[in-house]
């Protein structure tokens, strides 16, 4: 009996079944966390697109005429942003009559769903868009084609 538990012992030793398991069980926390940091990444510059084009759009309206004031564009964005669950630390607009500048400061941690490195925590999303006012005046438009 003891010299049939020395020879499975003498074969267990031996064996380098499963050999690559144990690289395996080394590597896989480092690709899981490398995993977790392109998510997040990839959702912070998702959550900056959506943002970018909430601005963009609210510039826009200035620009034609839709909103009047940058009031009326700080509201717009806000609440834009709110029906995408996008919370901002400042939405700021200065206007004059050639252009429309917006800037947005969003914390990047409300993009994350991993949120393992501090790095990505703590920081900040700038967006700024400009965008030039239209003020041609419709009375003296005239058109490029012909109407003969």
């Amino acid at each position: 009996m003891f010299e049939a538990y020395k020879l499975a012992m003498k074969r267990f030793a031996r064996a380098d079944d499963g050999s690559a398991t144990v690289e395996a069980v080394l590597i896989l926390p480092l690709f899981l966390a490398i995993m977790a940091l392109l998510f997040d990444a990839s959702s912070m510059f998702h959550g900056e697109a959506k943002a970018l084009r909430v601005l963009q759009d609210a510039n826009r309206n200035m620009s034609i005429g839709r909103l009047e004031t940058d009031g009326e564009v700080e509201a717009y964005i806000a609440a834009r942003l709110t029906a995408l669950n996008i919370t901002t630390l400042s939405v700021d607009t200065t206007s004059n009559n050639d252009v429309v500048l917006t800037s947005i400061i969003i914390p990047a941690r409300q993009f994350q769903l991993f949120g393992y490195f501090e790095a990505l925590l703590n920081a900040n999303i700038e967006i700024t868009g400009a965008h030039i006012r239209e003020s041609w005046d419709p009375s003296t438009f005239t058109s490029v084609v012909s109407t003969s």
